[in-house]
């Protein structure tokens, strides 16, 4: 590309995030949950596998009984598309 020059790039999603998997996203019983945890739709927690291993995972639903844990990247499943401009070299 030369300076000035724009162009799309699109990125598939099993090239980029990977597919979305249904497997990652587990509905507990929100009575698991710690007493001073106030459940938000949209919140990042750290909880940990069978294993002990550590895993970031997205609040997706948060009812009166229940709330589903999603350990998929928000990205996950999703074509990406960049529209790029080159503006100058240094």
């Amino acid at each position: 590309m030369n300076p000035g020059e724009s162009k799309t790039t699109k990125i598939p999603a099993e090239k980029a995030f990977g597919q979305y998997l249904k497997e990652m996203a587990m509905v507990t019983d929100r009575n698991q949950l710690l007493l001073y945890l106030r459940p938000r739709v949209g919140q990042i927690l750290q909880t940990h596998q069978a294993d002990g291993q550590p895993v970031v995972v997205r609040l997706t639903e948060v009812s009166k009984s229940g709330v589903t844990f999603d350990a998929n990247h928000p990205l996950a499943g999703k074509d990406l598309t960049f529209d790029i401009q080159l503006k100058q070299v240094v």
